[in-house]
């Protein structure tokens, strides 16, 4: 069993022939009369489904579940972690193969077809695979899988919040923008400068739209979160600081939400990253440029966050202990949620809903 184990480092490192090899290993077991359990097979699904990205997610996934049927055969249980194995393949092979998420939706209603119950890793997974597109139909399917975990009573953890937060930043920062702008097609020298004009403010408007949506749901997502009794990370806070960002560099406005975020941030102990405050100093810096009253002194704050973020602690012994999170019960909305009330933000249902 730990020998089959091996194959899924060597299939994930481009091995094409990892996943016959571990069919192979399964028959020789057999025919040793040594019979394959749990670990095993779950070992060889892991090995197929990390091919995935080499040799394509629907050839993968078929010797994958090829194992899948000899469990159900010998009627070894872990079927629930060998489908989870195939989807965090379809997972790793998106960005190569654009079969990919229909296969790993596929897997999902399979599982459902032979009674096999999805967990919170199998829709974390599917909802980390739609992050990586980037783009809102993405980000909705992500929605309706929350809302599908909800009804079939799967408690969604902070970490799937957190890549549906991820999702949101991506399409923040670009989304369906470029999806928006019309083809000049063959026209004439100056035609063809006025569409290049009219695609830039195209591209603009639909970019600041997409990032002001993404805000308005990340915030909501937040308020959710505590609403749950779930308490935002430092990464679920940076996320949110890297869609403030986005809004801010494509509206040329100081970042005011972001500042806002960070002394949140403060607050709670929770510590910005380095690369979200330069997207922040970026921004108050157009900003600047654009003569938008108040940029200068903003880009002065963020300049000496950024210098503190990037400064090496003082001593390795004695590191800062950051202050402690404030619980949250259930039911109750959090600061977040207050602070979202207070400002008269719409609920998550009512933003899904436009």
């Amino acid at each position: 069993s730990s020998y089959i184990a091996c194959f899924t480092a060597s299939a994930a490192a481009g091995d094409r022939s990892a996943p016959s090899k571990v069919l192979k290993v399964l028959d020789e077991m057999r025919e040793e009369g040594l019979e394959p359990n749990e670990y095993s097979y779950c070992s060889a699904v892991d090995a197929c489904a990390a091919a995935a990205p080499t040799l394509g997610a629907a050839s993968a996934l078929k010797l994958g579940k090829l194992v899948i049927a000899a469990m159900r055969r010998d009627a070894v249980p872990g079927l629930q972690v060998a489908y989870n194995s195939l989807i965090k393949g379809c997972c790793a092979a998106v960005n190569s193969d654009e079969t990919a998420m229909s296969e790993a939706f596929a897997v999902l209603d399979e599982m459902d077809r032979n009674g096999i119950a999805p967990n919170v890793v199998t829709y974390t997974s599917m909802v980390n695979m739609l992050a990586q597109a980037g783009d809102q139909a993405s980000v909705q399917k992500a929605l309706k899988l929350l809302d599908r975990m909800e009804k079939e009573g799967i408690q969604a953890n902070t970490i799937t919040y957190n890549v549906v937060l991820k999702a949101c930043a991506k399409a923040a920062r670009g989304g369906d923008a470029q999806r928006t702008l019309r083809n000049p097609g063959p026209r004439g020298a100056r035609e063809e400068k006025k569409m290049s004009l009219d695609y830039s403010k195209e591209t603009k408007e639909a970019k600041t739209d997409m990032a002001l949506k993404m805000l308005d749901l990340a915030e909501s997502l937040l308020a959710t979160m505590e609403a749950k009794g779930l308490r935002p990370d430092v990464y679920s806070y940076n996320t949110l600081l890297n869609i403030c960002a986005s809004v801010a560099a494509s509206t040329r406005q100081v970042p005011r939400e972001g500042m806002r975020v960070l002394e949140l941030m403060k607050g709670i102990g929770a510590t910005p990253s380095a690369q979200e405050l330069g997207c922040l100093l970026e921004a108050a810096q157009a900003a600047e440029a654009a003569g938008e009253a108040d940029a200068m002194r903003v880009g002065i704050q963020l300049q000496h966050l950024l210098l503190n973020a990037k400064r090496p602690p003082a001593s390795r012994s004695h590191p800062a202990t950051p202050a402690a999170a404030p619980d949250v019960e259930d039911g109750d909305d959090g600061a977040w949620g207050a602070a979202r009330e207070e400002r008269g933000k719409p609920g998550l249902e009512n933003v899904v809903g436009e």
